[in-house]
């Protein structure tokens, strides 16, 4: 199934980072009270939770091949 690239969520999420990374680079954020140490920390936390949500998220994938294996090993 091919995804349309406005439906895409890393794309819409390579956008967000772009954007944040050009507002910092600018100076954009300072007048908000976001300073380069905060979005550093951010971005650990970020990068913190996404690994343990990776540790801990095991899908269940079950391919092509398993199936086959299964249906033949079925009297």
């Amino acid at each position: 199934m091919k995804q349309s690239g406005l439906r895409n969520p890393m794309a819409w999420t390579s956008v967000l980072a772009m954007i944040i990374y050009s507002m910092k680079t600018l100076g954009l954020l300072e007048p908000f009270g976001i300073t380069e140490e905060c979005l550093k920390e951010a971005s650990l936390l970020l990068v913190g939770a996404l690994t343990a949500i990776g540790v801990f998220y095991v899908p269940e994938v079950t391919t092509d091949k398993t199936k086959n294996k299964q249906n033949k090993n079925q009297p």
